[in-house]
């Protein structure tokens, strides 16, 4: 009876390491495949902190473009609010009780 279990032993431990094979096999192309899809990932996301950059910048120029245009063209009305506003502050901060 052991002599007829060699043989199945033998089998077994084939397939063991066929398996074990197979599973580092799969392993290391599991790797690669994540390693590329991080740099894939990563590269995507440069980009689109760079397009980001890109469109906060501009938005900000047509904001400050804007603002500069209304206060050219309302330029009395402008300077009459930003004294008000001085002289608010000002008179709030006078007020304030000494410690």
């Amino acid at each position: 009876m052991i002599k007829q279990m060699e043989p199945l032993k033998r089998n077994m431990d084939k397939v063991a390491d066929q398996a074990q094979s197979v599973l580092e096999t799969t392993a290391e192309f599991a790797e690669k495949k994540a390693a590329q899809a991080q740099g894939q990932i990563q590269s995507a996301l440069d980009q689109a902190k760079e397009t980001y950059a890109e469109l906060r910048e501009k938005d900000f120029e047509a904001e400050f473009s804007a603002l500069d245009g209304t206060m050219r063209r309302n330029f009395y009305q402008s300077l009459t609010i930003a004294a008000g506003l001085s002289l608010l502050i000002g008179f709030l901060l006078a007020r304030r009780p000494a410690k």
